[in-house]
């Protein structure tokens, strides 16, 4: 009876030494998934940016453009 218990106190600690590990395994995968989340967004971000400045360009030049295009010679 003593012994049944010691090993089921062991089987019990094992089993939540396993679970810890498990959790700490996910967290660590989670931790990077989120990490390529932020990457990627950066990355959009960045796109975004970009076509935005050149959309600004484009439109600036058009708009400079149309204003002079009866000046020029």
């Amino acid at each position: 009876m003593v012994g049944t218990l010691i090993l089921e106190g062991q089987t019990k600690e094992m089993d939540m030494k396993i679970r810890a590990e498990n959790l700490i395994a996910a967290v660590g995968e989670l931790r990077v998934g989120l990490l390529a989340v932020r990457d990627l967004a950066d990355t959009l971000l960045s796109l975004v940016e970009a076509r935005g400045r050149i959309t600004i360009f484009e439109t600036g030049f058009q708009t400079w453009f149309s204003v002079h295009a009866s000046r020029l010679p």
